[in-house]
């Protein structure tokens, strides 16, 4: 099986203000991202070659970094440019992944901020799946959640777990309280007497979330954002994940429970035909 590098074979990057080609592709080994894990990032695709919901990204990457006390060097219109040019350096491939990191910066001591390293890495996209999912809970509070940081130790710890169960993901539950939080890389909602709930405390506000709530809008269907327990999870008729590289996917057991007949749902499938076409 080749890597991503083998078949990424028109690749370009933009570091620090440059194009580099992958051999030139560096930051420091004393930047505090690879030291110590800081750093902030945002992850996005393209349909068509057009960036989705762009300002969105944005705006969270600007969060992100303001909760991290990383400047973001761009204004949005300067960010959109990039974003457009390294696209058209990519004119081989149909669609993108584009992955925006700030690193904490290259540190005198090993712990003190420093000027952000800036990396774009313009990668061929990838088909959201389509099969159903079975996931499993796991009892875990992440620090800052609402950061999309560099730091991915639970989500990596957590995968690992979903692969040893035998099954697709996770789920994170509140430490303490078991509330349901958020998949590993993803939001997740569940349906209760047809109506949509998701959980909005200590989770990374994601932007297929914004979509897929602002669907349900459009769609008529009531939401719920709040609080929801693990304990409401026999309760549900449905229930989703979503998340840039899955959009939306179908979750059809959780913890060996069966979600409402075990098969993809009418509110899923509504959603689903929400989201442009590949």
């Amino acid at each position: 099986k080749k890597t991503m590098a083998e078949t990424n074979v028109g690749e370009i990057y933009y570091i620090n203000g440059e194009w580099v080609a992958p051999g030139d592709a560096k930051i420091s080994v004393f930047d505090i991202s690879l030291l110590r894990g800081f750093g902030a990032f945002d992850f996005l695709r393209t349909y068509n070659r057009v960036p989705f919901m762009l300002k969105e990204h944005f705006e969270r990457l600007v969060r992100s970094s303001g909760l991290m006390g990383l400047p973001v060097p761009w204004t949005y219109e300067q960010f959109e440019q990039i974003v457009a040019e390294g696209i058209n350096r990519r004119p081989e491939l149909s669609d993108l992944y584009i992955k925006v990191i700030l690193t904490g910066g290259i540190s005198d001591d090993g712990f003190s901020l420093a000027t952000p390293q800036q990396v774009l890495l313009f990668l061929p996209a990838g088909t959201p799946p389509t099969q159903t999912f079975k996931l499993v809970t796991y009892s875990h509070s992440r620090f800052m959640p609402v950061a999309k940081s560099l730091n991915y130790m639970p989500a990596i710890i957590g995968t690992k777990y979903a692969k040893d169960n035998g099954v697709d993901d996770i789920v994170f539950v509140e430490q303490g309280t078991d509330n349901i939080l958020e998949g590993v890389t993803s939001n997740f909602f569940g349906v209760i007497d047809g109506k949509v709930y998701t959980p909005e405390d200590n989770v990374l506000p994601g932007v297929t979330r914004i979509f897929i709530l602002q669907k349900c809008e459009e769609l008529g269907i009531e939401v719920v954002r709040g609080t929801l327990h693990s304990s409401e999870i026999p309760k549900f008729e449905e229930a989703f994940l979503s998340s840039t590289t899955k959009e939306i996917v179908p979750v059809v057991e959780i913890n060996g429970h069966v979600i409402g007949n075990g098969q993809v749902g009418p509110i899923y499938q509504k959603l689903k035909a929400c989201f442009p076409k590949i």
